[in-house]
């Protein structure tokens, strides 16, 4: 493993970052926002773990390229196991952008990818089902330690299965993935269905379900 010089984590603000700062584990670390970046001094010895994200990939590009010119310390992009679903559609903006982040950021930067599933505190806040997950706990342990040189992607998550509040729910759930799949390439057309499942409380359609799906039938 390499040696640990300073912990900088890029992204501040983020939501993954507020849940993290108080742990006792990362009190150490130095947390700035991506605007920061350009007049940060940065040493060779340091570990960046990049949690900010823009919807613009205009901003995320400007970053990558901030942090090749600021020198050659070890970054380490965090992005979403969500990604995977790139392999069937690109319909889905936020997967679409990170793996598109992904690539950029191990092109200029030389990163260590590392893959988060839903990020929860409790296995209670997760939605019904299996869901690929990440707890603040692991995220947290894997921040404060060194990433080995060598590491080039790390799959930080595990399905966690949770039971549906209903037997209606569970229905709704195996119904929704037939359709999925009936849909192909564009299940964004199930949009409409997903605003009725959201207003429903049930967590797990769009996106994650796909995602979810791909991750169980590609590693069982």
């Amino acid at each position: 493993m390499a040696d640990l010089g300073r912990t900088i984590v890029v992204g501040k603000n983020s939501r993954v970052w507020r849940s993290l700062s108080h742990d006792p584990r990362l009190t150490a670390c130095i947390a700035i926002g991506h605007a920061d970046v350009a007049d940060f001094g940065f040493s060779d010895t340091d570990q960046v773990w990049i949690l900010s994200y823009s919807r613009d990939m205009t901003q995320n590009r400007a970053l990558f390229a901030a942090l090749a010119r600021a020198g050659g310390r070890r970054c380490i992009y965090v992005s979403t196991a969500t990604a995977n679903v790139d392999v069937v559609t690109q319909c889905y903006e936020y997967p679409r952008i990170k793996r598109a982040c992904e690539q950029m950021c191990r092109t200029e930067n030389g990163a260590c990818i590392v893959s988060i599933g839903v990020v929860y505190q409790s296995a209670a806040d997760l939605p019904a089902g299996t869901t690929i997950a990440t707890s603040l706990d692991q995220l947290a342990e894997a921040i404060a330690t060194p990433v080995g040189a060598d590491e080039d992607h790390i799959n930080l998550f595990e399905p966690i299965t949770r039971p549906f509040g209903s037997d209606t729910e569970r229905v709704a759930f195996r119904l929704y993935g037939i359709v999925q799949k009936l849909a192909g390439g564009w299940p964004c057309l199930l949009r409409p269905l997903d605003l009725v499942l959201r207003t429903l409380g049930w967590r797990w359609y769009g996106y994650l379900y796909l995602s979810n799906r791909l991750w169980l039938t590609t590693t069982s």
